[in-house]
């Protein structure tokens, strides 16, 4: 339980949290600046592996619950469910701080932390807001999303999975796919029809379901790189509680919005996120430029003006996302804004990708024996997941169009 009481003061506030950080991670020192030079030979990935993501697990899960019982792991949330009650500067404070430690990763919680938690604290009944968020933002209940089936991805209104009222419950019976961190969640947001399908999306109802539920299955999606980072899941059958409805009946669109937007602009201002710099420093302009100069080839006027352009684009991701981070227009522009800072973020790594496979050229398939050769090819196939996943580009372009131009459909 959270029972800390935090200093206003900004310099005051971030003194004790690395006075938390520092007690609490005694063993890890602040982030060395990295070599350029180094000889380690690290593959160049956007995602932990299967296996490397359930070896941190406990250690994630230790670290979120010494944050939260701080007072550090919900600086925003209203006292009642653990939060701190504080503003959003406050937020930034501690992330700030973070970066400075090499703390265990927590993207495991990503979902609950950037969209779900919110929605439930919004949108959820009394009974979910004291069931759940507390064990969402204490890292004690991994969530995840259950939202794509094989004929229903970009146009998530033709959803068939379908639950059935019975008495109390709803009986589920379905498919799902392209579900991440299901193999290790313990809760799932799941999107089904209650209604019929020309309702669409008036028809479709959300409900958080234990993934531990008898019935429910889960197998992994082996991928292009090797590694299984999806699932599909079924359901025969699986028994969900009415109280565990998020929403009315039928409302479910509205609560996939919410969750969608929230995700979007989490994966926009990736950069700043975590204690290892977020998504985009995976890839970043500075990483790059230190593979050309290792190449010699940072004088090529061609690569140098690919270089520009990968620059350019993370910035214009930063600085969208800085901005929706004080700044709140109406709800329209906020969507077109938040989409706009994912196609920011998409197209800056497609523009890396295409970069350093120029620049190492059939290095990057080949494993030499060189640094940076076959290192990159992870983030190679990895890459054009960008412009699918949280929707795809052009449902992006569609939403700036009709949210924030006011184009017509």
């Amino acid at each position: 339980m959270n029972t800390a009481h935090h200093p206003r003061d900004p310099e005051d506030f971030r003194a004790a949290a690395r006075a938390f950080i520092e007690n609490t991670l005694p063993t890890l020192p602040p982030k060395p600046d990295p070599a350029p030079d180094t000889d380690a030979r690290v593959p160049i990935s956007l995602f932990t592996e299967r296996a490397a993501e359930l070896a941190v697990l406990p250690a994630a899960r230790q670290w979120r619950a010494a944050k939260f019982d701080a007072g550090f792991g919900w600086l925003t949330g209203p006292p009642a469910y653990g939060g701190a009650g504080l503003p959003e500067e406050y937020e930034r404070h501690y992330v700030e701080v973070e970066l400075d430690y090499d703390i265990p990763p927590e993207d495991c919680f990503a979902t609950g932390l950037e969209g779900l938690g919110q929605t439930i604290l919004l949108r959820g009944s009394e009974h979910l807001k004291e069931l759940l968020l507390e064990g969402i933002f204490r890292g004690d209940l991994i969530t995840c999303l259950l939202f794509s089936e094989p004929g229903a991805g970009s146009d998530l209104a033709s959803v068939r999975t379908r639950a059935v009222r019975d008495g109390d419950d709803w009986v589920v019976t379905g498919q799902k796919v392209w579900s991440s961190r299901t193999h290790y969640a313990d809760i799932g947001l799941l999107l089904a029809r209650t209604g019929t399908e020309d309702e669409r999306r008036r028809g479709i109802t959300a409900f958080l379901v234990d993934i531990a539920s008898p019935g429910l299955e889960v197998r992994p999606l082996v991928e292009m790189t090797g590694d299984a980072g999806f699932n599909e899941v079924f359901f025969d059958g699986v028994r969900i509680p009415d109280n565990r409805r998020l929403g009315d009946i039928g409302d479910g669109w509205t609560i996939y919005l919410a969750i969608m937007a929230a995700s979007r602009e989490a994966l926009a201002r990736s950069r700043r996120r975590g204690g290892r710099g977020g998504l985009a420093s995976v890839a970043s302009a500075e990483r790059i430029a230190d593979v050309l100069r290792r190449l010699g080839k940072h004088d090529v006027p061609t690569l140098r003006q690919d270089w520009a352009r990968v620059f350019t684009r993370y910035k214009l991701n930063e600085l969208t996302s800085a901005r929706l981070a004080v700044e709140w227009p109406e709800p329209n522009a906020a969507a077109a804004a938040r989409a706009m800072g994912k196609l920011a973020l998409s197209d800056a790594m497609s523009a890396a990708s295409d970069l350093v496979a120029q620049a190492l050229g059939p290095r990057i398939l080949a494993d030499t024996g060189e640094i940076d050769s076959f290192d990159w090819l992870p983030f190679l196939l990895q890459t054009p997941a960008f412009h699918i996943g949280g929707g795809t580009d052009q449902i992006m372009r569609n939403l700036i169009a009709e949210r924030g131009l006011g184009l017509p459909r």
